[in-house]
Parts: C-alpha cells; structure tokens; sequence
C-alpha cells in the first residue's frame, strides 16, 4: 500500500469514526456498570499531564502494574509487546529504532537515535537501562522526532521510563518473587512510608539471578552466555512544605554482572539452520557494571500566569569492565579488555503556565555534559595489538519553548522551536597493531540546530480527535575509532517528519481506535562501518501507518490489537558499505535495517470471577515480517519472518491484597535472531548471530497493601 493511499485511508476512516451519526448506529445500549476498554491514562508526553486521547501525538504507553503482570522486565522484552520498537543488540549493548531509525554507534561517542529518559534524566549509555524495570507508574513511548521539549538525540523517538513516586498521608506497598526454569528466581518490591504530613519516603528494589541461555562450548571452556546476576535499590524523599512548593530527591545504585550475550558464527550464506542453544561461535564477554545516580525535581508553582516553575537536575556515575578472552572458529585467539568511567551531568529550568481555555505555554533552558575519564581498551591479536586511551566530554546547551492556541474551542494550533549547541572533545591516543601512536585530535567536534514543530488538532466531539504535525529532529556529530583513521569524525544527522493521526473511542468508552500515517526523510544519516569508522552515509526516507485498537467485548473480556507497517528504504548516492570481504556494496535504494514492513501485536484477556477473586487467562502474540539486520542487505544477514506467543494465568483475590500467576513465554520456543551482520573476526570472514530468549516459563507471587 502507497502512503498517498494509506493517508487518503485514515482521513477517511478518521472523518467516519468521527461522524456522530456514525458513531450513534455502532453505539450499544449504555451500562452505567460498564468497565471502559482503556482507562484514562494520563501521560506526560507534551510535558504537561493530559490523557492519552487527547495527546495529539502517536505514543503507547504502559502502566507499571501490566509490565509486572506481563513480566516485562527489560527494554529487549518490552518490544515483545510494542510493535513500534525493534531493538538489535550490538555486543553487550542494545540499541533502539523507531520507524526504521536507529544508531549503531553505541561507543563512547556514540548517540543513540532513540532517548531514553529515566525520569527526566538523560545518559548516552544504554548498558543499565534493565536495571529501571522496577517499581514503575509507567513506561510511555513516543513515536518520531521529539526535536523541540525532549531535544537532543530523539531523532526517532522517546521512551520515557517513569518510576512510582512517593505518596504523602499514604502507608502502602507490594512485594512480588518469581522462580523460573534457566534456575530463575528473583523478586521486586517497594514500601512508602508517610512523615507527618508533608514528608514521604519511598524505598524500592529488585534483583535477579537466572542462568545462561546459551551453552558454549571452546578451546578451554564449556559456560553459559546470557546469564543475569543483577540488583538495584532506591530511595526517594519527597518534601512538600508548602502547598506551592515540593521537591523530590532520587538515589539509586545498580550492579549488573555475569557472562553478556555471545555471538554464534558461521561460514558466509548461512543462517537457519543455527542451533540458539548451543555455541561454538565467537567467545562471550564478562562485564560488570555499577551506577550511581542521583536526581531532584523542584517545583515552584502560584508564579505570575498561574505558573510553575520547575527544576530537574542529577548526576550519574557509571562504571564498566569488560572482559573477551577466548577462540574463535579459525583457530583465532582474540582478548579484549575494556574499561570506563562515565560522569554524566543534566540539568534544566523550566517554566509552565497553567493552560486556560485559550492558551498554554512552556518555555526552558536545558545543559547536558557527559565525560568518560578514561576509556581503556585493548584488543590483542595473533599478529598484534590495538590500545586506546581516551577523555572525551561531550556537552549539550539549549533553550526550548512550545505554545498552543485555540483557535475555536475545536480547533487548536502547536507550534515549538528548540535552539541546540553542541560540542565532543576527545583526548588522548590510539595504538595500532603497527605499533605506530596516533594522538587525538584535540580539535572540538561543535555542530548546532534550530529545530521546530507546528501541529493543528480538531477535537471533532468528546470522544474523537484528529491531528497533522509536521517536526524536526536533530542528532549531533562525533569522533569514532578507525584503524586507518584514528581521527575519523562525523557530522550530524537531521530529520524531518510528517504525520496525520486520529484518536477516537466509541460504544461508551468500550472501544478505542487510534491510528496515524507518518512520512520521514532523514539526513547525513551516521552509519558505523565494519572497519569501526562512522560516517554520514546519506539519506534514508520512511513512510508507513500505524493503528491500535482496544475493546471491552463484554465485562471480563478485554482484546487488544496494534500494528505498524513500515517502508524504509536508502535513498540514492548513499556512501559504499563495505560487504564483509574486502569488497563494498551499495546500499541506495535497499531497505533500512532494523525496519521490518510488517509488526502485528494482539492480545485476549479473559476474567472468571470465582467469588474469593478473579482468575485472568490471557495469550497475547507478535508478528514480525523478515528483519534486515545489517545495513549491506544481504540475504544471509536478514532474519526470517517469526511469531511469539505469551500465556499466563493469575489469581487476585478479592481484596486485591495478594495474587498468584504461571506464565510462559514464546511459548513455541520460536527461534529469533537479535542480531545479524558479516565480519572479520582475525584473518576470517564470518556470519555472526545473536539471538532473542528462547521459551521461559515460571511462577511469580505478589502481594500488596
């Protein structure tokens, strides 16, 4: 299907679904006791709360209490049930896209094309993000460019991890263990605990042990990959003690360990008949990893134009060590130890009028500043060594503002602008296996970028609203380590990016239908070559649709369905990739890795209500067609089309205190590759694969008070 006739679709639909005849001949008889098929989620995703009907953007969002019940515990399985993200994962690190955009530059001067937000605290990093998966009030991600409030770095959108905040006057809490096959057991908590009434603490925690999912077998060692030994705390304090003022204090320390994902290897051409099970691929990499993070946000309200004034700030130190000792098929011995200490910094003022029935407004200043003092890393080699010793600081400075008018009580205009200033420094040295040093180039890497939004939304009636936004994006430039060119640097990359949505619920409130077509051109696009170079390859051009449906088909009966289609593709003239050999290939005109056409998502939860509680069976499922996972696009680097299916069944008793539920995932134990791509690994030429997790099973207990 053609954009042009996937958008002449949706205003159709939309201007039908709209139509109060229309919705009186499907509207049923009202039940005053009926439960809606989708509560009133408030969101935060214009930086204000409004609720997700009435937000005029294409985002999902899930609540902390379906994450837990769904045992989402982790960034990788949350695209088990959003069909907008793709996560490929590059050695220990996993990376995002949304709409077929993404970064493979995950290194220390890497950004990533998807933000992450932990409660407005930005990193560049994405090694600790499953340590967040704890104590959530919920997860929201937002679709496309977030070039004017969220800024820097969102090129392809925005998942913002929010965590349950502390509650003044309210004693309460929960607990949940789980144990599962792969020797699972782990459990999460948290309590909240008033003082007086103008103080309240909250402390939350989790940990998890589970064993590989991978048997490897090599020259010296038989182990298992893929395992988990990790915890977190957190401790927050929230001080209100005036009714216009309050300010909230975060600490949190990880620790995550054991052995990281492995890739299995195998000769050019193939790729299906790979055992997940059982390795003799590429050796696996131990890490350790331990942050600290503190964050506050204060907020000032009552100011001139009923506003508030906000303060968000914090600092994370992150540390990683990283260990790759081992033989590879070929007989090729490869060490690498890797070493680093991240100090990243955010801060940002911002002020909000309180939106009257013609006006809202919001305006700010933003700093980022991230230094990695140092970056030690080693690769040894038969015929040699490579070292590295870096500084690099990056830093981030911007002003923002956004503004909505009504022109009419129906109709509303958006526009947003956002002026960003950046710079990347690196210091130090590079030796190459030739034994020759090469200093760094001191020289900053600065870039800056006006972006803007402008959006129009038409409230047609209560229950339906149709929007058009049209925003930019931006992504700044960097350094990157070629063996050829220690001081190779990139510039940045822009985006641009078109989208006509409608949101609309029907059969009092039973039914939800949202849907939207996009159109995205992006520029300079930041592609890491095999030989470790980053480089603006060109440009890429993305159009497709979305939808999402939600029905309450009778008390106890829930059906959930959402899809996206998708066509990326390079554009013309784009830069050689090299195919693996010594050889390149051109990419113009081939499709975006990471960028399935097809992502289907559908889940049926049915309720039996047996007097001392409620028994929920749910089975919910994904559809992906093949996945490129390598930008060269050949076909032994292409996943194969797969579905996954989930099930579980849980007891809540009636008070809602306690709960019991079994549960198995990818219950067809498919197998699914997460990553795909051609290397030189020594003096061979291979395929590597990594793999998403086999089939999981286990039980988890929960209570609540």
């Amino acid at each position: 299907m053609s954009f042009k006739k996937a958008a002449k679709l949706l205003a159709t639909t939309s201007l039908l679904a709209a139509s109060p005849v229309v919705a009186q001949q499907l509207d049923a008889p009202k039940r005053t006791n009926a439960k809606p098929a989708v509560d009133e989620i408030v969101v935060t995703a214009t930086r204000s709360e409004t609720t997700l009907q009435k937000t005029p953007m294409a985002l999902n969002v899930y609540s902390g209490q379906d994450l837990l019940e769904q045992n989402v515990t982790t960034l990788q399985s949350l695209q088990a049930i959003d069909p907008s993200i793709n996560i490929t994962q590059a050695g220990t690190t996993p990376y995002v896209a949304i709409r077929g955009i993404q970064s493979t530059n995950t290194t220390e001067v890497g950004n990533p094309s998807v933000s992450i937000a932990r409660d407005g605290f930005f990193t560049s990093r994405t090694l600790s993000l499953g340590m967040s998966f704890y104590d959530l009030d919920r997860i929201e991600v937002l679709k496309g460019p977030q070039g004017t409030l969220f800024g820097r770095s969102s090129t392809g959108g925005l998942v913002n991890i929010i965590t349950a905040k502390p509650r003044i006057g309210e004693v309460s809490g929960y607990a949940n263990a789980v144990v599962g096959n792969y020797s699972l057991f782990g459990g999460e908590g948290a309590v909240n605990v008033p003082i007086g009434d103008k103080i309240a603490v909250r402390l939350s925690g989790f940990g998890r042990r589970r064993d590989g999912y991978r048997k490897i077998t090599g020259t010296n060692f038989v182990q298992r990959s893929e395992d988990d030994k990790s915890y977190s705390g957190r401790a927050q304090i929230l001080v209100r003690p005036f009714e216009n003022f309050d300010i909230l204090v975060r600490y949190q320390k990880d620790h995550s360990g054991g052995v990281g994902p492995v890739e299995q290897a195998a000769p050019f051409g193939v790729i299906y008949n790979l055992d997940p099970n059982n390795f003799s691929g590429t050796v696996p990499s131990s890490a350790d990893l331990d942050v600290e993070r503190v964050t506050w946000v204060g907020n000032l309200s009552d100011l001139p134009g009923d506003g508030t004034l906000t303060y968000t700030g914090g600092t994370e130190l992150f540390k990683a060590d990283i260990v790759t000792d081992g033989t590879v098929p070929g007989g090729t011995t490869v060490n690498l130890t890797r070493s680093e200490t991240i100090r990243t910094v955010n801060h940002e003022l911002r002020y909000a009028a309180k939106p009257t029935d013609a006006l809202s407004l919001q305006f700010g200043v933003y700093y980022f500043r991230e230094r990695n003092d140092p970056l030690v890393a080693k690769v040894v080699l038969p015929f040699g060594a490579q070292t590295f010793n870096y500084d690099v600081v990056s830093t981030s400075k911007a002003i923002f503002g956004q503004a909505s008018y009504n022109l009419t009580p129906e109709f509303k205009v958006t526009v947003g602008a956002r002026k960003t200033w950046d710079s990347v420094t690196r210091t130090g040295s590079n030796t190459g296996f030739t034994g020759v040093t090469t200093v760094a180039n001191a020289v900053p890497n600065k870039s800056d970028k006006f972006t803007y939004r402008f959006g129009l939304d038409w409230e047609v009636n209560p229950t339906s609203l149709i929007y058009a936004k049209f925003d930019t994006g931006y992504k700044p430039g960097g350094f990157s380590t070629d063996v050829a060119n220690p001081n190779n640097s990139f510039g940045p990359e822009t985006v641009q990016s078109f989208e006509l949505g409608s949101k609309n619920r029907f059969l009092d409130n039973r039914l939800t239908v949202n849907a939207n077509v996009f159109y995205q051109v992006l520029d300079g696009f930041q592609a890491r070559l095999q030989s470790g170079a980053t480089v603006n390859a060109g440009k890429t051009k993305t159009y497709g649709f979305e939808f999402s449906t939600s029905a309450r088909v009778a008390e106890l009966t829930k059906i959930d369905f959402s899809g996206t289609y998708l066509h990326g593709r390079f554009g013309d003239n784009v830069v050689p990739f090299l195919n693996g050999t010594d050889g390149t290939v051109d990419v113009s005109g081939k499709r975006l890795a990471n960028a399935p056409s097809w992502v289907l998502v559908g889940a049926i939860e049915q309720g039996f209500d047996i007097g001392v509680g409620l028994v929920t069976a749910r089975v919910d499922g994904k559809y992906s067609s093949p996945v490129q996972y390598a930008n060269i696009g050949n076909p032994d680097t292409t996943g194969p089309a797969y579905a996954i299916g989930n099930a579980s069944l849980r007891f809540e008793s009636a008070d809602k205190i306690w709960n019991f539920q079994i549960f198995v995932r990818n219950f067809t134990n498919e197998k699914v590759f997460a990553r795909a791509t051609r290397q030189r690994v020594g003096s061979a030429f291979l395929n590597t694969f990594m793999f998403q997790a086999p089939r999981t099973f286990g039980a988890q207990f929960g209570v609540r008070f």
